[in-house]
């Protein structure tokens, strides 16, 4: 081949057809998706093995400035496009869903399900009137992350700290280090949390 990108999806298609092999024919296929070119790989695999049912489960919400879920309805015309898809995109949210109706996705194919990452939320608890702690949930986009710890360092400028305890909870995909360092130029930036998602959740916390 010409050129490392080209090389690169040639060996990852190729890595995907050894995988959907190892794993074998199945009934029917759940898999957490955004529609990514290894996953129609994967599709398109399991279908050729003769895999039932292939529903994907959004895996993270699509933003304004996101192609992954947008195609050009008339490609649904081609066989080879539809082989690459699920026979159910099962959206967790219903502006998610409307922004898939959007991009042409056909009604059919889309359905809605609760986030699966946070299933284990679901358990109900009371919060008091006076969280004692927060927490600030950082963003995997760099603007996004920007502004939340900007936004963060302004109020605590203003003067007293109403929570006992502040934490960070950096998405795996971002550190924030860097950007703490920015917004608190003269120290006292809170702490990062490393606990798991689930600990952090208790309910004294207030979550940003």
């Amino acid at each position: 081949t010409r050129g490392q990108w080209l090389t690169r999806q040639l060996l990852l298609y190729e890595g995907v057809a050894a995988w959907t092999r190892l794993i074998g024919r199945q009934k029917a296929v759940f898999a957490p998706s955004e529609l990514q070119g290894w996953e129609r790989a994967l599709y398109h695999h399991m279908r050729k093995q003769g895999t039932g049912k292939l529903h994907a489960v959004m895996h993270s919400v699509g933003w304004w400035l996101d192609t992954r879920f947008a195609a050009d309805p008339r490609s649904w015309d081609i066989p080879e496009f539809r082989e690459q898809m699920p026979e159910k995109f099962l959206c967790n949210g219903t502006c998610s869903q409307k922004e898939m109706l959007r991009s042409g996705f056909p009604p059919e194919r889309l359905g809605s399900i609760e986030a699966l990452r946070y299933q284990h939320l679901a358990a109900p608890s009371s919060c008091p009137k006076s969280p004692s702690r927060l927490l600030v949930v950082a963003s995997i986009h760099e603007n996004e992350v920007a502004s939340q710890l900007r936004t963060l360092a302004e109020a605590l400028s203003q003067g007293g700290r109403p929570f006992r305890d502040i934490l960070i909870k950096a998405h795996p995909g971002f550190p924030v280090e860097k950007e703490l360092q920015r917004c608190f130029p003269d120290g006292g930036a809170p702490e990062v949390a490393t606990s798991p998602l689930r600990d952090l959740l208790t309910p004294e916390t207030m979550v940003y």
